[in-house]
């Protein structure tokens, strides 16, 4: 029931099957990039992403977001399968704090939420830097935040520092160029028990962090 007008900068993100239709009004030429994927993890990301307020998300040409799409595209149909999925989940990732960003902007959100993210994306490989320790830093008893925390980013505290921690070693891991053991990119990342690292990894992405490794 709703009409939204494409311009640059602008993408649009759907389910399907979904009821979605899109076309070009005359004299209007269209120059995009699209995105297919399927995958458990990827499509639970976007149903977060859309049930968020996300479905039409912005980008500039220097934004993290615009970078994924476009080293996907450069990778065509013959990429990695590893590879790819660390990008694609880093775009998702990535939408999802522009999300945030802009939120925080308009005031929608309270500003001890906005100064939990920025203080878990700068203290993530910190290991003992917890849910507890950002509970305290906004001024929150730790039950009473975790509510606000959830109803603000659609997750628990622990939960969005495990996947920030996840995504930056998947980053590490998948970009080949990485030339460190894989257990010191678990620390690096915040991990001090390496097998808890090795399990969360295998759950969140179906593979090793050292499978991954060998294949980058």
């Amino acid at each position: 029931g709703q009409v939204h007008r494409m311009v640059p900068g602008r993408a649009f993100v759907v389910m399907s099957p979904e009821q979605t239709r899109y076309w070009r009004l005359p004299g209007q030429d269209w120059h995009f990039i699209y995105v297919l994927y399927g995958g458990e993890l990827a499509l639970e990301q976007t149903r977060r992403l859309l049930e968020e307020g996300g479905r039409m998300p912005e980008f500039t040409p220097s934004s993290a977001a615009a970078q994924a799409l476009a080293d996907l595209y450069e990778m065509g149909g013959g990429a990695d399968a590893y590879a790819a999925s660390a990008i694609l989940y880093k775009l998702l990732l990535t939408l999802r704090g522009d999300l945030y960003a802009r939120r925080s902007d308009a005031g929608n959100m309270p500003q001890s939420i906005v100064r939990a993210l920025r203080l878990a994306r700068e203290k993530y490989a910190d290991a003992s830097f917890g849910a507890a320790e950002l509970a305290d830093a906004c001024g929150y008893s730790r039950y009473h935040f975790a509510r606000l925390f959830r109803r603000y980013c659609g997750d628990s505290p622990q939960n969005y520092l495990i996947s920030l921690r996840l995504g930056r070693a998947m980053e590490r891991l998948a970009t080949g160029a990485e030339s460190g053991a894989v257990k010191q990119i678990a620390q690096d990342c915040g991990f001090r028990d390496y097998s808890y690292f090795c399990l969360m990894f295998r759950k969140r992405y179906g593979v090793s962090p050292g499978t991954l490794r060998r294949s980058s």
